[in-house]
């Protein structure tokens, strides 16, 4: 019988050999996740246990070769609640064990994007049929270094293996989700202001036609956003289809929409702070507000198994 600290720094257990097994091969547990046998006292790394090291994929040698120890996951949050606070703070630490990692994935996407997006037509397809498998890539290095698994910057890539069209797929639909259902704003938005150009002085009904357009389609876009901000991430890391995915996050996401949007809140303004440096610098604090996505996600979606930890 085994013990075991989750990632969130609760203790589980006593469980079974096949129990724990599972576990490993469901992400809950890795090779630097502390177990201790029921009779023993001492809490050791799950590599350091013999027994476990096939189900972890490590030699012999394990022991001495695992990967570095991950930065905690955020501690005292109940799984499947999001603590906006908690993922930040785990974010920071992740990204002060894994900089170069973090920090030269998010390079890579953002430098791609950006070419994408300057070409005219051509860029802007490639960008809409690329946008979800790169976005994919980049959850998926966050969630690998989390988890304590070696992972490099090829992982921005990754999502042209694991799923490419799904990927695709999710980012095309939800984004054309969210133009259709911010087209009562824009029937409001558009006439209101083609009627202040031809009358130069808008009147003030065209004024208050274009702010509760405004309105509704910020409201639209953000709460779709919120809804479906870990759509993408089950698409790579579950291996789901796009449509369930768009599904799942949004019921995860509706019973605690306030906390979600509080952790968005919050990571925009650390990313913000990047403005500082000439604008530049948000490069520098990007990858700590997607590690704190990506720590939401491990809090809500931790008992969604990947068909492969079932088969």
């Amino acid at each position: 019988m085994y013990r075991v600290i989750g990632g969130d720094g609760r203790e589980y257990g006593p469980v079974e050999l096949p129990v724990l097994e599972q576990w490993i091969r469901e992400g809950r547990v890795n090779s630097q996740s502390q177990v201790r046998r029921e009779a023993d006292a001492n809490w050791q790394p799950a590599s350091a246990f013999p027994e476990l090291r096939p189900a972890l994929g490590l030699g012999a040698s394990a022991a001495t070769t695992a990967p570095p120890m991950p930065a905690a996951a955020p501690t005292g949050t109940p799984p499947g609640v999001v603590r906006a606070g908690a993922c930040v703070s785990a974010a920071w630490r992740l990204y002060q064990q894994n900089f170069g990692t973090l920090f030269l994935g998010m390079l890579i996407f953002s430098l791609i994007t950006v070419a994408l997006g300057v070409v005219p037509f051509v860029g802007g397809v490639a960008q809409l049929v690329l946008t979800g498998p790169l976005t994919g890539g980049v959850y998926w290095l966050f969630l690998q270094r989390i988890r304590g698994r070696p992972a490099g910057v090829a992982e921005v890539f990754s999502g042209f293996q694991r799923g490419f069209v799904q990927l695709m797929l999710c980012h095309i639909v939800t984004s054309l989700l969210v133009l259709l259902c911010s087209l009562p704003g824009l029937l409001l938005v558009i006439p209101a202001i083609f009627l202040g150009i031809l009358n130069r002085n808008p009147e003030p009904l065209a004024i208050v036609l274009v702010v509760l357009g405004g309105l509704y389609i910020l409201a639209v876009v953000v709460y779709l956003t919120v809804c479906w901000l870990f759509a993408l991430p089950l698409v790579m890391d579950k291996q789901m289809e796009f449509w369930p995915a768009m599904k799942l996050s949004r019921q995860r996401v509706h019973a605690q929409w306030w906390r979600v949007f509080g952790l968005l809140v919050l990571s925009a303004l650390v990313v913000s702070l990047g403005l500082l440096l000439c604008g530049v610098g948000i490069l520098l604090t990007l990858p700590i507000g997607t590690a704190a996505v990506m720590y939401a996600y491990e809090q809500l979606f931790a008992d969604v198994s990947a068909p492969s930890a079932t088969a």
